[in-house]
């Protein structure tokens, strides 16, 4: 699939990063000739996505221009060498998921586009790698392999009441058509989402679709809006509304049901079931893109106040996280019936918690929830953006054996002190603010999970 390079489309990649493929990790060497440290930022990005979404899968680093840094072999194995070991600040060479050049002793493979050179053997090695991995040879039904063969003739998508007929052509009950469509789902070759009934009646059959049909309000704020597309924006009267997505991330109903057009019920289950969008309240015309979002800064409590930190320090914060974490507050706060007062932006909030007033902050390492420390309700404040947070773990990292990591500090600000301690150690402790013997954190949660659970759709 075909992703936008730029960073408001990185909130897509979980959808597709699998467990079941080969990685490469393309890059240009004069990039990190000259400008390492940014070059090894961008490269430690991707590599973080892949450890993060598909952590059993192998990976190749690729450097490409290999025909423009050095006027003669030995000048240009000289800058390999310097590429090397930049290469060798990412990731450990002992990494048993890293694919390495063993003929050049290299851990990437330079190649030169312009006159193919060592492209034929970095093509051979991807195929013998892929070769190697299990699942190629995991034995399945030759109906299944039938099926698939007529699914893929049917672009860009076919209804599930279309499968099973197909299926029953083949004696197949809707128990194993189901199995059949989540293993393929699973390896790449269609998209069966399931979370929501207008999910699970579609089949897609060309991922690549959603794609382009999310770009179309995911979009690049750099590029704007092509000519005859504004010409027709204006036409029907939604050029304020455009101007609205592109610059604040906010978007009308009426702007999304005439870029997605019949495909509007479908889209926003797939948007919302992936956290890429968020409905003001239940029954709000009005939706916000958080990876859309102006970058405007919203300050602290200016009063005495208390935060939950989740701290990613020891690991790394993947882009992504807080524009899903934000999407929960923002239903969570439409379900309490208050967004009258919100204000989001790309990495900081404020938001109504059902009368709470809550701040949000992003910074490289952490996520931040403030509130103010006379409220009665940290308590369940706390135990909802814990919640959240399990429900981004679980969703947003289903594939990896890790996860996400992080440590949670609780820090409470009073008479111009400031306590810090770990989430563990309070709930040992039972200290206040943030554990009361009316909210219990063990055992169950009332309505919370179940809420926590479905606010991501209707």
């Amino acid at each position: 699939w075909d992703y936008g390079g730029q960073k408001v489309f990185y909130s897509m990649h979980h959808l597709f990063l699998t467990q079941y493929g080969v990685y490469l990790i393309v890059f240009d060497m004069r990039e990190i000739i000259e400008h390492e440290s940014i070059s090894l930022d961008y490269l430690r990005f991707w590599l973080n996505s892949i450890k993060l979404h598909a952590s059993k899968a192998p990976f190749l680093f690729v450097g490409t221009f290999l025909d423009c840094i050095g006027e003669d072999s030995k000048q240009s194995r000289t800058y390999v060498d310097i590429v090397n070991k930049a290469i060798l600040k990412l990731v450990d060479s002992g990494d048993r998921y890293l694919i390495k050049n063993n003929e050049e002793n290299l851990l990437f493979f330079p190649v030169d586009n312009r006159n193919r050179v060592n492209l034929a053997a970095l093509r051979d090695r991807i195929l013998k790698v892929s070769q190697t991995q299990s699942y190629i040879s995991w034995r399945i039904s030759l109906k299944w392999i039938k099926i698939l063969d007529v699914l893929m003739e049917l672009k860009p998508s076919i209804s599930y009441r279309k499968v099973l007929s197909i299926a029953q052509a083949y004696d197949i009950s809707s128990a194993e058509v189901n199995e059949m469509l989540s293993f393929f789902h699973e390896i790449g070759v269609l998209v069966y989402l399931r979370s929501t009934e207008f999910l699970r009646q579609r089949i897609i059959t060309d991922p690549q679709w959603i794609i382009e049909k999310l770009c179309l309000v995911i979009r690049d704020p750099i590029h704007g809006v092509p000519k005859t597309e504004k010409d027709e924006l204006k036409r029907l009267g939604f050029s304020t509304d455009m101007n609205n997505l592109i610059h604040s991330g906010h978007c009308s109903q009426d702007l999304l049901q005439f870029l997605w057009k019949s495909d509007y019920n479908y889209l926003l289950d797939v948007a919302k079931s992936a956290l890429l969008i968020s409905q003001f309240g239940k029954v709000s015309s009005s939706f916000v893109i958080p990876s859309m979002l102006a970058d405007t800064k919203y300050t602290e409590f200016t009063d005495e106040c208390v935060s939950v930190i989740f701290d990613f320090s020891t690991s790394f914060l993947p882009l992504g996280v807080f524009q899903r974490f934000l999407c929960l507050c923002i239903t969570y706060s439409g379900f309490q019936g208050s967004v009258d007062t919100l204000k989001v932006g790309k990495h900081s909030a404020l938001l109504d918690f059902g009368g709470i007033p809550v701040r949000l902050l992003e910074t490289k390492d952490t996520i931040v929830v403030y509130l103010p420390t006379k409220s009665t309700e940290v308590p369940k404040v706390l135990q909802v953006v814990n919640a959240m947070m399990m429900k981004i773990k679980t969703d947003f990292t289903s594939n990896s054996d890790t996860g996400l990591v992080w440590n949670q500090m609780l820090r409470q600000v009073h008479d111009n002190s400031t306590k810090e301690i770990s989430y563990h150690e309070a709930k040992a402790k039972k200290e206040s603010p943030w554990f009361s013997s009316e909210v219990s954190s063990t055992g169950p949660k009332s309505h919370l999970e179940e809420l926590i659970s479905s606010m991501k759709l209707e």
